[in-house]
């Protein structure tokens, strides 16, 4: 069997490869497919091997795996950024908190709380409001 007799023209003029869906050379579309397996509440940011075990069941593309390893590479360096802005701004806020209170951490802690979680968030553009219960 020639190499290909795997593609086929489906008849809705999609091209597949052994069944699966040909994604064209666009980087913005495949990144597009890539962020939208990455990031659905469904997978919670899965790692390359998994992504790539999931998305090769439906899509097809040269070089496929090594894009995705890219991506969740890239996510994960941003991710890990993220994490070390907010605990780096919780420390500040519990320094300051506690050299005003008197050096008492244990009660400045839910102030903190409150402050941090009622502070607008730019990475989703709100701020998460509590209320107490």
């Amino acid at each position: 069997m020639g190499k290909g007799e795997s593609y086929r023209e489906e008849a809705d003029n999609a091209l597949t490869y052994e069944g699966r869906l040909c994604v064209p050379n666009d980087e913005t579309l495949r990144n597009e497919i890539m962020s939208e397996a990455h990031e659905t509440s469904y997978t919670t940011h899965p790692r390359s091997t998994k992504m790539h075990q999931d998305m090769k069941k439906q899509f097809w593309w040269d070089v496929m795996k090594k894009n995705i390893a890219s991506f969740v590479e890239r996510c994960l360096a941003y991710y890990d950024g993220q994490s070390k802005r907010t605990i780096q701004t919780l420390e500040d806020m519990l320094r300051v908190v506690v050299l005003d209170r008197g050096g008492n951490w244990e009660l400045a802690l839910p102030l903190i709380e409150f402050a941090y979680n009622n502070s607008y968030q730019a990475t989703i553009n709100m701020a998460i409001v509590l209320e107490e219960m």
